[in-house]
């Protein structure tokens, strides 16, 4: 689970943890002292102690001064819930860091709109390093290969799976004993599959989880480790695919066209260069060499990567627009499919149906308050897609 899922956990834990405050606060002593004060005028019928409760849970038509006292209670809470969130989620976005500080994507920035006099990797080196950013130990720059996103999407996929395979053997941490992260890793990425995998395959099997040291656990660790030896085979596959495809193009290059894009990858030999080069101003030129922290490889929209700054800026116009239109249809949207699996609208739509006749009580009731709200949840459950959808399209280059 990602630190952002986990922070999103924890939104939800509040948020429940604040309901349940409030509703405690509001039974164990709004309710009460509202039925001990709102008595009933003089010569009324009495109320049995249901209906006082019930109405005092309910709400009356006379404001009381608890319902004033109540909200500071509920406002001291929504801030001692939230202040105690804050600080939860800057500690754990601190550690998180500390912990993946030595990882490349940690010490490495993504930088756009490189100028054409660092274009190449050795002057692009050469200015950070000038600017006092730190030490340099690796660059990038995107070259401009036509379809090469789509075999490194494909990659990308199959070393996702590679690592679900992985986590479901070793678990997530790995705490067995003399774990080497390092090792594993060489041994998976070795292209040599025959020789290599053997010894990574003894390795799982030493550090696997121990429910796969029973009987049953070995023929479910057997038929795992059988589809992770396949999916290697696949991954070395795309990427010498995705290598042949860039030594033929560079191959290729006759000079009459842009080798390379605007976009580039800058590792330095630690996190706290590759902050500060994130959060400086090292050219001169607006729009020009910005960088920001490297996202994940998984998370970069590689056909994204080399579009230039105008086509992505018209692509986010057109995307905010097709937001709007979505936002003001959304909710038309709704009504009308509410109003369409209506009993009304059914009658009239087929008229002498006895299946749509008021005498059946169960579909009346279906359709009243079941079905609107059925689509109404299947809809928003198609909100994510859509607006992942208009994310790509929109040019943005990473989550």
């Amino acid at each position: 689970v990602g630190l952002d899922a986990l922070l999103v956990l924890r939104l939800f834990k509040m948020l429940g943890t604040l309901a349940a405050a409030g509703s405690l606060v509001g039974l164990l002593a709004v309710v009460p002292l509202k039925v001990l004060l709102d008595a009933p005028a003089p010569g009324s019928t009495p109320r049995s102690l249901y209906d006082a409760v019930a109405t005092a849970a309910l709400g009356s038509e006379r404001p009381l001064v608890v319902h004033f006292a109540f909200a500071y209670v509920f406002t001291a809470l929504v801030y001692y819930c939230f202040s105690r969130f804050a600080y939860q989620a800057i500690a754990l976005r601190w550690h998180y860091l500390l912990r993946v500080r030595n990882t490349r994507p940690a010490r490495s920035v993504m930088v756009t709109g490189i100028p054409e006099e660092l274009s190449t990797e050795h002057a692009l080196k050469d200015h950070f390093e000038r600017c006092g950013c730190g030490r340099v130990v690796a660059v990038e720059i995107v070259p401009r290969i036509e379809r090469l996103g789509v075999v490194v999407r494909r990659r990308a996929h199959v070393l996702q799976l590679i690592e679900e395979q992985v986590t479901l053997v070793l678990g997530n941490p790995c705490t067995a004993a003399g774990y080497d992260r390092e090792l594993l890793a060489s041994l998976l990425n070795a292209h040599d599959t025959r020789a290599s995998f053997a010894d990574a395959q003894r390795l799982l099997r030493q550090w696997a989880l121990p429910r796969y040291h029973t009987a049953g656990g070995e023929k479910r660790l057997n038929l795992v480790l059988g589809q992770l030896e396949h999916l290697l085979r696949r991954f070395h596959h795309a990427d010498g695919v995705v290598g042949d495809v860039r030594r033929a193009w560079f191959g290729s290059f006759d000079g009459s066209r842009d080798r390379s894009s605007t976009v580039g990858f800058v590792t330095f030999v630690d996190a706290a260069s590759a902050h500060l080069a994130a959060q400086a101003f090292t050219y001169a030129q607006p729009f020009q060499l910005r960088a920001e922290l490297a996202p994940e490889p998984r998370d970069v929209f590689w056909d994204n990567v080399t579009l230039p700054l105008s086509s992505r800026m018209m692509r986010g116009i057109v995307s905010l627009a097709a937001y709007g239109v979505m936002i003001v249809y959304w909710f038309t949207m709704a009504f009308l499919l509410s109003t369409l699996v209506s009993m009304d609208t059914l009658k009239k739509l087929f008229p002498g149906q006895p299946l749509f006749s008021d005498e059946n009580k169960w579909l009346k009731g279906l359709l009243r308050f079941t079905t609107p709200t059925f689509v109404l949840s299947l809809m928003n459950a198609c909100v994510p897609y859509i607006l992942s959808w208009l994310a790509g399209v929109s040019g943005i280059q990473s989550r």
